[in-house]
């Protein structure tokens, strides 16, 4: 067996790793490590007047992983923008033509012997997207382009490299989640994501009054009000686009993670205790591929842990120094009665707040009175705020909405939107009690009014219905990602890494979406 002794004799020949365990085994239960007045393991007691030591104490052999651990998510967790058809663009307005009608099928195809029917012709559209430009700033040490950062084996990279590839995750991930959200009525700087080109969601009055009410085509989009997604469902979504005048073939349905859990469940008990086993079951999941039969085939169901934005407020601003410079008392919440709003999208279902007002502006019984909270979050180009904190009572049932005034007359200059997390009704002021609820823009001129009328529920996220086809959706994409140093003004080396391009989505009636959806079970 190798000793202590026998390694200074090695000359730099290999030593068989069983053998230096074996060593490190002895380092540590023979106590050679140990300097008299103690030492951490790696990090002996330095020699000189006081320490005590009367030796040198040597290092216990450190182990070296060949592989990177990571604490958060991986590139492989980034489904919708892998599976979106990538369109390279030489411009920064991209124009495509759409074909919206072959020809009139209102025409009678008959004519008599000799005859000639009524001229048909098609019926195009032109649309185009604006491409936005994405970037992660990065910044490491000379000394760490200089050295192995981690040491050998496969991680053995250099600083650039090791923080490039962080880096390259990070925007990847931040873009999943933009291709969901994103809204340029949030900030111009801000592509629309798919949630936005699906549903139309629009901010009302000219950003006076912004409510987060959705104004989809009704033809596409179903609000699930809290209840989960079915396998009868997704097949009726799957029809109903493959049907005229849509004319869609979904090729994917893609969905947040606890809603998959609750369907592969749902899959594995039909599968397994169904009364006739041998029948066909509408949601299948065969070979790790959940999937549900469609009009062409079955459609998969994809798993997306990026799909909805990060749920809990920050803890702090980024940077250290709020960039927003709203005041910590700048946000007031108001109770809001069923009067200045229009008709409610939702009829009353006892546990919401959208149940007080049914379509007609009746009140509705409800059991929703009490105690409401929010978290403001500041966002601009230079980072965001810490986020401010507020409540609202809401001691009778004719309410049905909030009315959030954020005094930032000031500020509207600097600050482009706001997100908006909001507690479960009489959930206690703790930080895992807010969730992400919508984002607003901030006003031009004038405080900020938004009005939160409870159109996305928590616990729910949407589940979306696709044919990412090139005829249908795409990435357009200008230039390859890239690295761009930046001027070094230090003993670091700034540089950003570069993503220019935005989703596309051409035609929306071939694509469904349903909304507040259940999470889980």
């Amino acid at each position: 067996m190798l000793t202590l002794e026998g390694l200074h004799g090695l000359g730099g020949a290999q030593v068989p790793v069983r053998e230096l365990v074996e060593l490190n085994k002895a380092l540590q239960t023979q106590g050679l490590y140990k300097a008299t007045g103690g030492a951490n393991a790696g990090h002996p007691a330095a020699m000189g007047l006081g320490t005590g030591a009367a030796d040198f104490t040597p290092l216990i052999p450190q182990s070296i992983q060949t592989v990177l651990d990571s604490a958060t998510f991986t590139e492989s967790m980034v489904k919708f923008f892998r599976m979106l058809p990538k369109v390279p663009v030489g411009s920064t307005v991209h124009e495509a033509i759409v074909m919206n009608e072959h020809g009139s099928l209102h025409l009678d195809p008959f004519i008599s012997e000799g005859g000639k029917n009524v001229r048909s012709s098609a019926d195009y559209s032109r649309k185009t997207v604006n491409v936005k430009y994405l970037a992660e700033l990065r910044e490491i040490t000379d000394v760490a382009t200089m050295v192995n950062t981690v040491g050998g084996g496969s991680v053995s990279k250099q600083g650039l490299a090791l923080e490039t590839q962080a880096g390259t995750t990070s925007i990847l991930g931040k873009l999943e989640r933009s291709l969901f959200w994103a809204d340029s009525g949030s900030s111009d700087i801000h592509f629309d994501g798919i949630w936005k080109q699906l549903t139309q969601t629009t901010f009302v009055g000219a950003n006076q009054t912004v409510s987060p009410k959705v104004g989809a085509n009704s033809n596409n989009y179903e609000d699930l009000q809290g209840s989960a997604v079915t396998s009868d469902k997704l097949m009726e979504a799957l029809y109903r686009v493959y049907a005229a005048p849509n004319y869609g073939t979904p090729t994917s349905i893609l969905v947040e993670p606890r809603t998959y859990a609750s369907l592969q469940s749902l899959a594995f008990s039909k599968a397994r205790w169904g009364l006739d086993a041998g029948a066909p079951q509408p949601i299948t999941l065969y070979n790790g591929v959940l999937s549900v039969a469609g009009p062409t085939g079955a459609v998969p169901i994809i798993s997306c842990p990026l799909l909805l934005p990060p749920q809990t407020p920050p803890t702090a601003s980024v940077p250290a120094v709020d960039p927003t410079g709203l005041a910590a008392g700048g946000v007031a919440v108001l109770e809001l009665a069923a009067g200045p709003l229009a008709a409610s999208d939702y009829a009353g279902n006892g546990s919401n707040m959208q149940g007080l007002v049914d379509g007609v502006g009746t009140a509705v019984a409800d059991s929703t009175a009490g105690t409401y909270r929010y978290k403001i979050v500041a966002v601009n180009a230079s980072g965001h705020g810490a986020a401010t904190t507020t409540k609202s009572d809401d001691a009778d049932n004719n309410t049905r909405a909030f009315k959030i005034t954020i005094t930032d007359n000031a500020l509207t200059k600097t600050n482009l939107y706001y997100r908006v997390y909001r507690t479960g009704k009489n959930e206690a002021d703790v930080a895992g009690n807010y969730k992400w609820a919508f984002d607003a823009p901030a006003k031009a001129g004038g405080d900020t009014i938004i009005i939160d009328d409870f159109s996305r529920l928590p616990g729910t996220a949407p589940v979306f219905v696709l044919q990412a086809t090139p005829d249908v959706m795409s990435w357009v994409q200008l230039l390859d990602f890239l690295r761009r140093p930046l001027a070094q003004t230090s003993t670091s080396v700034p540089f950003l890494l570069m993503l220019f391009g935005s989703p596309f989505v051409k035609v929306p009636t071939k694509n469904f979406v349903f909304g507040n959806a259940k999470l889980g079970v």
